[in-house]
């Protein structure tokens, strides 16, 4: 879905969409982007960061660990 208002070239910017995991033809709103699109990206941002700087319970990374040796051939 192309939240960019009168685009020039529909189908091309369609295309470049659906080759890239990039946030493009979200759409603005004067200088900043449309406020779906923001609380979208922060949304996404804490998932990230809470993958990067979470704990992870023992059982989980004992599991992980096992997974990540079986894959090494350890």
């Amino acid at each position: 879905m192309l939240r960019v208002d009168n685009p020039y070239d529909p189908d091309g910017l369609q295309n470049l969409r659906a080759t890239t995991t990039a946030r493009i033809a979200v759409g603005r709103a004067g200088p900043r982007p449309k406020t779906s699109s923001l609380l979208l990206f922060q949304a996404d941002h804490g998932v990230t960061q809470d993958a990067i700087y979470g704990v992870i319970d023992d059982d989980t990374q004992a599991a992980a660990e096992a997974v990540h040796g079986a894959q090494s051939g350890q």
